[in-house]
């Protein structure tokens, strides 16, 4: 190739692996699960680690499996925090920055069960 990018001429560079703790191809709630807390967890969880069970309505098990975000992290630290995004709030991806759900689609009280 005649031309680089840019982030090809950086002097260090990264890995991250952001497959889910039960499936190798991840989707989108657990991998942004992992990639705003650094916590792994299962497909089409947020903001819980593995200890969660997937589509399980448990209150103590979800209290005890919910992991900090970036964002909580900055508002203890006394910043302040926003999510902004292209898709609705409550979509996997910036869902992970603030939820604790073992299911990416119990977006509203009326869908859970």
């Amino acid at each position: 190739e005649e031309e680089s990018l840019v982030w090809e001429n950086f002097p260090s560079t990264g890995i991250m692996k952001t497959y889910n703790t039960d499936r190798q191809v991840a989707d989108s709630a657990g991998s942004a699960t992992a990639m705003f807390s650094g916590v792994k967890t299962r497909m089409g969880m947020l903001g819980l680690d593995n200890r969660a069970r997937f589509n399980v309505c448990d209150i103590a098990a979800i209290e005890l499996a919910s992991v900090k975000s970036m964002a909580d992290w900055a508002a203890e630290s006394g910043k302040d925090v926003g999510v902004v995004t292209t898709t609705r709030v409550t979509h996997a991806t910036p869902g992970a920055m603030y939820a604790h759900t073992p299911h990416r689609n119990w977006e509203t009280d009326s869908r859970v069960p």
